[in-house]
């Protein structure tokens, strides 16, 4: 910790979607966005944190199920 570093950025701003990684790979960003997109869709308010397994799952489907 220092002077110019806050603990967590949900200290500051409202956060949605906790994507793992540092940094995130590729397919956590994409399955991050879609879990969005899904609360979005759904009307949904209630913060959502990504989970390993679920990117295992997600990345194992192909491009046109998506």
């Amino acid at each position: 910790e220092g002077y110019n570093v806050i603990k967590g950025a949900e200290e500051v701003i409202p956060i949605d979607i906790h994507v793992p990684g540092c940094p995130p790979r590729t397919e956590a960003l994409v399955y991050g966005v879609v879990k969005l997109q899904e609360r979005v869709a759904n009307g949904e308010a209630a913060p959502v944190t990504v989970k390993p397994y679920e990117l295992e799952e997600f990345s194992d489907l192909e491009r046109d199920e998506l």
